[in-house]
């Protein structure tokens, strides 16, 4: 673990830091995050990362730095990277990686539809973006369709001789389904945010919202936001169970609010939202293939199915989001035509 009073030495070199405070957050292998309060009562936050553990875009804290940098430029409300004496966003100590952040202060994701309205368009905002020369520098999102679905297929693939005969139909189910899902390669690429949940936003003091946790953010298709955000608007997280499927209908309400506020500043092609399905049932697939082949692996007996209650149910909830869609779209030209009027 790194010595904070090593961490504060250096952070008093290279960005004159003097009497501050340094705590704990979070800490997974290779990755300690800290909050720094500073003497006048501010709070930042450090990331550090292992350099030898960085050998995946996904978590490059170089491709964040990009990132966040890029957000900067645009202007668009996010953290902003505090940089040091000599203009650096990412220093390298001892073999840690050191990027540091200011910190968005407010409240939880009230879960109210004036909410999720805001979140929808923050996400809206993000994807209409103009990428520019960045086209061509702006890292990669990670965790997209094609290397996820990748790896899951792998994962199935090393337990096919542990199967018992009574989960055969289902793995063959979730081999067949890890193949033939659109990786969505072809679509036009945004910045995406990657990781579009409630939880991971933030209420400000004048009640907006911003995201947060931009680890994995990168160019990729809007579908791919836009499909986890519908997906997991039903509860506080991502991979609660559902009761049942009937149960989205208590959340049309939400996913009305969502794609309202996404179409103020972006909306979804035709093309796109065909595609809208395999979008919103990516993630659940993922996790639920290598979930099952962990417990074969492991020889465990099998959870309950939330995940596959997930899956299926995309098809709904796309046909209901392209509805939203389409109205909303036609809203904008009838507003537009009006604009133009001479009167």
């Amino acid at each position: 673990m790194p010595d904070i009073p090593d961490i504060s030495s250096y952070l008093s070199q290279r960005y004159n830091l003097q009497n501050i405070a340094i705590e704990l957050l979070n800490m997974v292998p290779g990755k300690y995050v800290y909050q720094i309060t500073l003497a006048t009562g501010v709070c930042w936050i450090l990331r550090m990362y292992q350099v030898e553990n960085d050998q995946s875009a996904v978590f490059s804290p170089l491709a964040l730095a990009y990132v966040l940098a890029f957000l900067e430029e645009q202007q668009y409300s996010a953290v902003r990277i505090v940089r040091s004496l000599d203009g650096e966003t990412v220093v390298m100590h001892e073999g840690w990686y050191y990027l540091i952040t200011t910190f968005i202060d407010g409240i939880p994701f009230d879960w109210s539809l004036t909410a999720f309205y805001n979140l929808g368009a923050a996400l809206g905002k993000l994807h209409a973006l103009r990428l520019g020369a960045a086209a061509s520098t702006l890292p990669r999102a990670g965790m997209l369709p094609s290397g996820e679905l990748a790896y899951a297929q792998k994962q199935l693939e090393s337990v096919e001789s542990l199967v018992p005969a009574n989960l055969q139909e289902r793995y063959e189910e979730l081999l067949q389904a890890t193949a033939l899902l659109d990786r969505r390669e072809d679509l036009p690429l945004v910045c995406i945010h990657n990781d579009c949940h409630p939880a991971n936003s933030i209420c400000t003091a004048g009640g907006q919202i911003q995201l947060i946790d931009w680890e994995g953010a990168g160019s990729g298709p809007a579908v791919i936001d836009v499909g986890f955000l519908l997906a997991s608007s039903d509860d506080a997280l991502p991979w609660a169970p559902l009761a049942s499927l009937d149960t989205y209908h208590l959340y049309e309400e939400r996913i009305a609010a969502i794609i309202e506020g996404y179409c103020c500043y972006h909306t979804l092609t035709t093309i796109e939202l065909e595609r809208l399905p395999d979008a919103l049932r990516f993630r659940s697939l993922v996790y639920g293939a290598c979930h099952f082949a962990s417990t074969i692996a492991e020889r465990r007996q099998e959870d309950p199915q939330w995940w596959w209650l997930r899956y299926t149910a995309a098809e709904e909830i796309a046909m209901l989001a392209k509805e939203y869609f389409l109205q909303a779209k036609s809203t904008k030209t009838i507003a537009m035509r009006l604009e133009d009027l001479p009167f």
